[in-house]
């Protein structure tokens, strides 16, 4: 099994990581990750400035896009998570997946 990792960057104020934090616990103990793939996940801040990073089954940019239109879970924590994160660039933001990082580079040790 392929395993990917994306980093979702976005704004948020730092008041609020403890709702942020919050919301993706009440879901990550049920069923949604293993519906979405996802395998790992871990939410960072930097003043206001959000980080989202996701381990996941390969795939995890269709999932997200199929989850936007029918999975009820997800368009709910979504649509929570939404009035508390902000996009990184709203003049061009049309949902999660604009949010993701490009990854340039990467290193491991053998």
């Amino acid at each position: 099994m392929t395993i990917e990792r994306s980093l979702m960057i976005a704004r948020m104020n730092p008041a609020d990581a403890s709702e942020v934090a919050r919301l993706f616990a009440s879901t990550d103990v049920g069923d949604l990750p293993r519906r979405m793939g996802v395998r790992h996940r871990a939410l960072f801040r930097l003043h206001d400035v959000y980080a989202h990073l996701i381990e996941a089954e390969a795939g995890l940019g269709e999932r997200i896009r199929d989850a936007r239109r029918d999975d009820p879970e997800f368009c709910e924590l979504s649509a929570a998570v939404d009035h508390l994160v902000n996009p990184w660039d709203p003049e061009h933001w049309t949902g999660p997946l604009d949010s993701r990082a490009t990854q340039f580079y990467r290193w491991t040790a053998l």
